[in-house]
């Protein structure tokens, strides 16, 4: 009865629960309710059309579980859908229960012509509060089909609208690579397009991973009070899940949350802009050259930091041949990025992060771009990296178990950078 199912609005909700379907008779569904609790149930699923809300109230009432232990479901029916009623439908239920709130309001059946009208309504029941998760029940229709593109099962779908597109995001197992798109094993997808008013199936207009680096999958999103999307994903995958350290005292992490965008058809991922009030102590260094050397620089060092980098040729008419940037180093280990600007890809390499296992320890992106000019934003965790490429166009993340001991950061060049640096410690 305690396993539970985090919703993308963050809202924890039982496996288990006990439906009333048919539960019509005088005080059936009143004592079933009763019943279950004691027995350790704690999600309560009606809808309108079993004709039992009330009966589900007094239950809800009698049962001695405090309202907020307990997960309440109710669902609008297709008529108030046809009527354009959704409101006074869910107003009539939540008087019929007797409750201020309900947990989850649902479309109980898809009813065609109603799908996106509907739900706009029911985005602004939850906007009032008065029903904490939305969603639908019994919709057959299929969003979209892999048609043996991207890998086999999709984990994890996320759909939603953002910035006049629709996005959806899954994680698909068993991925073929297709340059340096998408990369072998268990992977990221991101489809952005229209929604198709009469089919209701996402007319794909462009595709694209979600992060290029290493360690990110299964993401999910939510939407901030303010508006935002936010996005957070496990850092690791099913291929990565044995890669730790046994005396670091580390298991596994999410990454940061991310906000995102869509523009030029593309999905832009930045750092919650929450993160910036973590920042202290500012060194910033402008129009350093590199010519074939390696450099470290003062106070440019940390394995919890906020790095900002802007890395130019010296000479226009003479492009460097490799940019790169190492840090969690020492004189035994480092992890680096790799800039070579004639091919436009950025690689990030752990293999001499201290790693004793035989995983993937490097993973390349094609950037997008100009190569006169990479904005890149290194945020450095204790056991993690991610790095956002052009104010967020492409991501790289990655986990790194290198001991802590570990803080050094330089910078080389093969051809003559100029480079801006601005870093924070995160505290």
């Amino acid at each position: 009865m305690d396993n539970t199912v985090f919703l993308n609005t963050n809202r924890e909700m039982p496996l288990l629960g006990l439906g009333v379907y048919k539960a019509t008779g005088e005080n059936e569904a009143e004592s079933a309710i009763i019943s279950a609790v004691e027995s350790g149930y704690r999600l309560i699923d009606t809808a309108s059309v079993y004709k039992n809300e009330e009966n589900v109230g007094r239950g809800i009432a009698s049962c001695g579980i405090p309202r907020n232990e307990l997960f309440i479901t109710t669902k609008v029916w297709n008529t108030a859908q046809r009527l354009g009623d959704i409101q006074g439908a869910f107003e009539r239920s939540l008087d019929r229960l007797k409750l201020d709130y309900v947990d989850l309001y649902l479309i109980h059946w898809p009813v065609p012509g109603c799908y996106l009208s509907t739900w706009k309504v029911l985005e602004e029941i939850q906007k009032s509060g008065r029903a904490l998760s939305i969603g639908v029940s019994n919709f057959e229709i299929r969003l979209a089909k892999n048609q043996n593109r991207y890998g086999k099962m999709w984990e994890c779908p996320d759909f939603f609208e953002l910035d006049g597109k629709y996005v959806l995001l899954t994680s698909p197992q068993d991925m073929l690579p297709e340059g340096l798109e998408f990369h072998n094993g268990n992977g990221t997808l991101c489809i952005i397009g229209e929604l198709d008013p009469e089919t209701h199936t996402l007319k794909e207009q462009f595709c694209q991973g979600v992060d290029y680096g290493i360690d990110y999958y299964a993401m999910q999103t939510l939407l901030a009070p303010d508006g935002r999307r936010i996005m957070i994903a496990w850092m690791q995958n099913w291929d990565t899940l044995a890669y730790r350290c046994n005396d670091s005292g580390w298991f596994a992490q999410m990454s940061l949350p991310r906000e995102l965008s869509v523009k030029n058809g593309r999905l832009y991922q930045v750092p919650v802009r929450e993160l910036n009030a973590m920042r202290a102590n500012k060194v910033e260094y402008n129009n350093v050259v590199i010519k074939d050397t390696r450099l470290t620089l003062d106070q440019i060092e940390g394995r919890i930091v906020d790095l900002e980098l802007v890395i130019r040729p010296a000479d226009k008419d003479n492009l460097y041949k490799k940019f790169e940037l190492c840090f969690a180093e020492n004189e035994k280990y480092h992890s680096t990025l790799c800039f070579r600007p004639d091919e436009s890809v950025l690689k990030i390499d752990r293999k001499f992060s201290g790693s004793e296992r035989a995983l993937v320890h490097q993973s390349s992106c094609l950037v997008n771009g100009d190569s006169n000019e990479l904005k890149l934003r290194v945020i450095l965790d204790k056991f993690s990296v991610e790095v956002f490429i052009n104010d967020g166009e492409q991501v790289m993340s990655a986990v790194i178990l290198t001991k802590q001991e570990a803080k050094g950061i330089s910078f080389f060049a093969d051809g003559a950078v100029k480079l801006d640096i601005v870093k924070y410690d995160l505290l």
